[in-house]
């Protein structure tokens, strides 16, 4: 473990800025896939599927989840 990285029975403090870049990128890069796999059946089904899955984990996650989450107000790894 890192000197000076301390850990809370919660987690960690504070995230390290790599994670919380690796976290988002990875979380765009699997939203990206579901549209590109939709866009083979349907190119109107993929804009659906990329409209609905940004709302849910960027907007609805976000208030429901994040707000009972102990990093709320905090960067994490999920944004």
């Amino acid at each position: 473990m890192k000197k000076g990285v301390k850990i809370y029975g919660q987690g960690l403090e504070e995230y390290p800025k790599i994670s919380i870049f690796l976290g988002n990128l990875l979380t765009v890069l699997w939203i990206g896939l579901g549209t590109l796999a939709c866009w083979f059946l349907n190119p109107f089904l993929a804009y659906a599927y990329l409209i609905s899955a940004v709302v849910v984990v960027f907007v609805v996650l976000r208030k429901l989840i994040c707000t009972n989450c102990y990093y709320y107000g905090k960067w994490c790894h999920i944004g």
